[in-house]
């Protein structure tokens, strides 16, 4: 048996209007299913776990059942540093530190 994929214009017609982001959030939580690198730059979702996402979509108010495992995200790699530095400002279009401001006060 082979698998079908869904891929995401098709979850509309399903039932599934949520955006990229929303289904992002539910899948790093565990309540939708995963999505498959189905080829370069397109992912897609195995129609039989899109079928039992549906089915168990519980009743106004309840929690969300989880399902699958949650996916783990790599952490950013934040090697350079993000903005300008405390007390910096921009003079003239350019980042000047705190500390050569104050030679500049005193020219």
């Amino acid at each position: 048996m082979h698998e079908v994929f869904i891929s995401f214009p098709e979850l509309k017609p399903r039932g599934v209007r949520y955006t990229r982001q929303h289904l992002g959030a539910l899948m790093d939580a565990g309540i939708f299913p995963p999505a498959v690198q189905v080829g370069p730059n397109r992912i897609g979702w195995v129609e039989s776990d899109i079928e039992r996402f549906i089915a168990s979509r519980p009743p106004a108010g309840e929690p969300a059942p989880r399902l699958w495992p949650g996916r783990e995200r790599k952490p950013k790699n934040r090697s350079k540093p993000v903005g300008r530095p405390p007390g910096a400002r921009v003079i003239g279009g350019k980042v000047v530190r705190p500390e050569a401001i104050g030679t500049a006060d005193a020219a």
